[in-house]
């Protein structure tokens, strides 16, 4: 099947990424801590997982948590070279789950990945598992340009034998954008639910925006209501003191909201322009 719903877990499934995963792999050697950012949906989990099966099969000690779902407990076995860290919502989590692997860790050259964590994380980490971070890399996993995510839904109709046209794919791309976890769903709906390429992409728009609102809900919770002025303000683009002169939030406030968005990946700044850069988060945006 072309197009998972699920995060890949091995190279064969994985479309696209060979310079990425060499990246992680060149920064295995030189560094112990690897942080992962990037795009929600951007395809880092799978990356991360895909990464791991290519190491194990090398004979490397790794092990991937889901700091969401994962019940964490020590490991009996050998001592752990590689820990992968994921979805980490909060340092309260982070510090949580990773007290029972300190037996595999302590006094050992482990290398942490971390995907997607949130600030201060790494200080956390050097805090609690006592460790010496001598080295730091940074890997940004960006959404695909226009062609690569053309290719992708291109190679994966044909695998299920679906026809399409080049105006279908350019729609897509123009719709929804050039995130893979998007496109997935998009090409999901043509393979596995039989939907024409109109429904497909209507029921894409819905599933997708859904996924959207929910990351914005979270982000706004228990932030000042003004906020969801600002969010609305950044799907056309704005500048920072014309969203301050919008709303009655402080400048710190807007300043940090606008950090975080920025570190999440979804808002940019170009020529003092802040705008939603990605389509479906700017459909979930206005709904606010």
């Amino acid at each position: 099947m072309p197009f998972l719903l699920r995060p890949c877990t091995t190279k064969e499934e994985l479309f696209d990424r060979d310079e990425e995963i060499k990246e992680i792999l060149r920064a295995i050697e030189k560094s112990n801590v690897i942080v992962i950012e990037g795009p929600r949906k951007s395809g880092k989990t799978s990356i991360a997982m895909v990464m791991l099966d290519i190491l194990r099969n090398r004979g490397i000690r790794a092990r991937y948590i889901d700091m969401e779902k994962d019940i964490v407990n020590g490991v009996e076995s050998e001592d752990l070279e590689i820990i992968v860290l994921d979805s980490i919502e909060n340092l309260r989590v982070l510090r949580k789950k990773i007290y029972p692997l300190l037996p595999e860790i302590k006094d050992r050259n482990t290398i942490f990945i971390l995907v997607d964590p949130p600030e201060n994380s790494i200080e956390l980490l050097k805090r609690v598992t006592r460790k010496r971070i001598e080295s730091i890399t940074t890997i940004a996993i960006n959404e695909w340009d226009k062609d690569r995510g053309i290719s992708y839904i291109e190679q994966g109709l044909k695998e299920c034998g679906v026809s399409y046209s080049h105006n279908e794919l350019r729609e897509v791309i123009d719709t929804i954008g050039t995130l893979p976890g998007w496109l997935a769903i998009y090409g999901y709906q043509r393979c596995s639910s039989n939907l024409d390429h109109s429904k497909a992409l209507e029921e894409t728009i819905r599933i997708a925006t859904e996924i959207a609102k929910k990351d914005l809900e979270q982000i706004l919770s228990r932030k000042s209501p003004q906020l969801r002025r600002v969010i609305r303000m950044l799907v056309k683009g704005a500048r920072w003191y014309e969203m301050l002169r919008e709303t009655t939030i402080s400048p710190y406030t807007l300043n940090n909201f606008l950090k975080n968005l920025k570190r999440l990946y979804i808002v940019r700044e170009e020529g003092g322009i802040h705008r939603i850069v990605d389509p479906i988060y700017s459909l979930a945006a206005l709904g606010f």
